[in-house]
């Protein structure tokens, strides 16, 4: 199927065992990276995912429909790994020419390391002494300077991913004006876009060639016509998947949507 290989390789980044059995809510989260809707309202959702359908109920008010889920600190890291994941995942997609020595694929040991890592420090700057955060106080954090922390963020918002190329078409998706992406002065290799520090050393760097690989996922899959919960609806008949059950969810889905799936 048409750019199995990045689902295929945005679950090996969550599949941190290699038991092929991932769990479903963090599927989900990762993949609203290229769906419908602005920045904001991905991350409302995906919060309001990992906190209540992801199968631990932590409403701050059960008898409202509107609350919002306050999440745990593991929930919280699993958040940020959901995404990460996805970022990292989609790096390795990229990485297609097995002559080139300026690129090394990853191992699954350097992966976990890197995604998980990255997402406990990241958690760590986020949560009080309580240990537990709605999103309301999530977004409030972010606003704050949170964005100085977890930059990588901003990349939920696809028309400014995209727009880093100089011959991009910008994408149809709601605007955010928060905070504005700008490329590394004099970067030290040309196809770098972005460098974020993450954990122990360790850098999630996007390249010139992943920016051209999500625009033509966004372009040909029209992912950005699907919303987060239409992926929810689609996965959440799943404690956990298999890479197959994975890929071929995401597949049918994207048919149903009358997505050309096909090669």
């Amino acid at each position: 199927a048409l750019f199995a290989q990045m689902f295929e390789s945005l679950y090996s980044c969550l599949d941190l065992d290699g038991t092929d059995a991932v769990n479903c809510t963090e599927l989900a989260v990762g993949l609203t990276f290229f769906c419908s809707g602005s920045k904001s309202a991905k991350l409302a959702r995906a919060f309001d995912l990992m906190g209540s359908s992801g199968g631990n109920q932590h409403m701050s008010s059960p008898s409202s429909q509107s609350s919002s889920p306050i999440i745990t600190n593991h929930e919280l890291a699993r958040y940020f790994r959901s995404y990460l994941a996805m970022l990292v995942g989609l790096s390795q997609t990229t990485l297609s020419d097995p002559n080139d020595r300026s690129r090394v694929t990853l191992t699954r040991q350097d992966m976990y390391c890197a995604i998980h890592n990255g997402s406990e420090w990241t958690m760590s700057h986020v949560l009080s002494s309580r240990g537990e955060i709605s999103f309301e106080q999530f977004a409030e954090w972010y606003t704050d300077g949170g964005f100085n922390v977890a930059p990588w963020l901003e990349l939920l918002d696809l028309k400014k991913f995209t727009s880093l190329l100089n011959d991009t078409p910008e994408i149809a998706t709601e605007d955010d004006s928060s905070t504005v992406l700008t490329q590394p002065t004099e970067p030290p290799n040309t196809d770098v876009m972005f460098t974020f520090p993450l954990a122990k050393g360790n850098s999630l760097i996007v390249l010139k060639d992943d920016v051209i690989y999500v625009r033509k996922v966004v372009h040909q899959l029209g992912l950005t016509k699907i919303s987060p919960d239409a992926i929810w609806d689609a996965l959440k008949a799943y404690p956990t998947m298999t890479n197959a059950q994975f890929v071929n969810t995401v597949c049918s889905l994207l048919a149903h949507n009358n997505v050309r799936v096909d090669n």
